[in-house]
Parts: structure tokens; sequence; C-alpha cells
């Protein structure tokens, strides 16, 4: 998949997950609603990537595209803090 429209546009939540009804994947999606006036201040938008081989897991990537933390799940308190730390210089 490739991110680099994204590039100094938008931080990306991407989220890897076997299939789109796995548990810890709907639970992201509604923590991610609950808060989207949170996550889009701060320009982040969430994107699936499905793969049956892969483990659940979600990735924080910065403005420079680059992977700046990955989560088990979705601790969106955490993952505000670490945004609101971030410089917004390239």
């Amino acid at each position: 998949m490739d991110f680099n429209k994204y590039k100094w546009k938008a931080r990306l939540l991407v989220i890897n997950t076997p299939t789109y009804k796995y548990k810890e994947y709907l639970l992201t999606k509604e923590i991610y609603q609950k808060y989207i006036k949170d996550f889009h201040k701060r320009f982040v938008k969430l994107v699936t990537k499905v793969n049956k081989n892969m483990d659940f897991n979600i990735s924080l990537i910065g403005f420079d595209g680059k992977v700046k933390k990955k989560f088990k799940k979705l601790e969106y308190k955490k993952i505000f803090s670490l945004i609101d730390k971030m410089p917004l210089e390239n």
C-alpha cells in the first residue's frame, strides 16, 4: 500500500487486521468514531489493511511517512499525547 499521497498532509493510523470482523478491529473502529473530532483535529486518518497472515496491530505514521509507534490496541489518550509532542516542521 502506497502512503505517499498522505505525506505532509496527514498522519495515519494503519490498522493491520486478519478480517473486517475481527473483534479488536471492530473495537478500534468504534473508539476512532467516538473520538473522530479529536483525531481530525490532529490530522489523523484511519487506514485499514486486511491480511489473513498478519496479527492485529496498529501503526502510527507521521507527516514524514515514517512509523512513529506501534500498538496492539488503540490507546487514544497515549496516541493524542504522542502526537501533541510531535514537531510540525519538515
